[in-house]
């Protein structure tokens, strides 16, 4: 399927799926610049990263589900877990600087001093909704966006802390005076909104999501909500759910000392056990191997299966 134009913006229709490597625990985000051509026309895509982009040169239109929005150099946009999306290059040379990140990665930066600090809002609120930049902010995001390709291309060592910082002080430039709207979303496409629910309650919790509880807050019973879940993101709410909690699972296991069983209760597993099988099911080691082999390539599975 591919995505449409359909006055302003997109109609539900057709999309490419574009596969980003970013759902290890070593690499959960990737900075790198994007050149947009005119000559590729209007591109439709959607992909399991989130993406945070600052435009540098250029002007680009920026195209969502009943909406649609033209970027100058400084300004900014969001696409959210497998949100619907496409562009239109306006103005050449167009380029920006990309911060595309594992949304379990988002969900993990929770702060003791800003409890109410959610990372992951403005992704998961409604194109519309979404902060603009203005003025100095303006600036600012310019001035991240160097930073970020300057220091994650001169000092591979440490590209990840750089890159983890700057999203953040980004975000903190981004989000400054923006109120998040309650997240009752609006979008025209229902399956989109019910699914982006879901996957916003998925990230608000380290325990077991039971399906029939995540249907219910969604408004919807049990099967159509699966089936609707399935049809959107190709694969099943509880298995999206469990990958979600192996992939923190995972991240306690480098970052922290906490013992096995801890981790398994803390991440909803029944016991240690539970874990162990569930985790060398998914990445093909037991936890303390994955913990003990700090310094060799852990090759992990893809949160969600790359969908032809």
């Amino acid at each position: 399927m591919v995505l449409e134009r359909e006055g302003k913006g997109l109609s539900y229709v057709k999309y490419e799926h574009l596969y980003h490597p970013v759902s290890t625990p070593e690499r959960p985000i990737l900075v790198k610049e994007v050149e947009y051509r005119r000559s590729e026309g209007a591109a439709y895509h959607m992909h399991y990263a989130t993406e945070l982009a600052v435009l540098r040169t250029g002007k680009i239109e920026r195209l969502y589900l009943g909406s649609s929005k033209t970027c100058e150099p400084g300004q900014i946009w969001f696409c959210g877990v497998w949100e619907p999306h496409g562009y239109e290059v306006v103005e050449e040379p167009c380029t920006a600087v990309v911060f595309i990140t594992s949304p379990d990665a988002l969900a993990a930066l929770r702060f003791s001093e800003a409890p109410a600090f959610n990372s992951l809002a403005a992704y998961l609120a409604d194109p519309g909704s979404r902060p603009q930049l203005y003025g100095g902010a303006r600036d600012e995001a310019l001035r991240i966006a160097a930073h970020a390709l300057a220091v994650t291309s001169s000092d591979p060592l440490r590209s990840g802390l750089w890159s983890r910082t700057l999203l953040i002080e980004l975000l903190l430039t981004v989000y400054d005076g923006w109120v998040p709207p309650a997240f009752a979303s609006t979008y025209p496409d229902r399956a989109y909104a019910a699914v982006n629910m879901a996957i916003a309650r998925t990230f608000s919790t380290e325990d077991f999501l039971p399906v029939h509880r995540v249907s219910s807050e969604c408004g919807m019973d049990r099967t159509s909500f699966s089936r609707l879940f399935k049809r959107v993101m190709g694969i099943g709410f509880s298995q999206f759910a469990l990958r979600y909690r192996l992939s923190r699972s995972a991240e306690a296991l480098v970052t922290t000392g906490e013992p096995l069983k801890a981790i398994a209760f803390r991440f909803g597993f029944a016991d240690e056990s539970h874990l162990h099988r569930s985790f060398r099911r998914h990445y093909g080691c037991t936890p303390s191997e994955f913990r003990n082999r700090s310094d060799a390539v852990v090759s992990a599975p893809e949160m969600l299966p790359h969908r032809r």
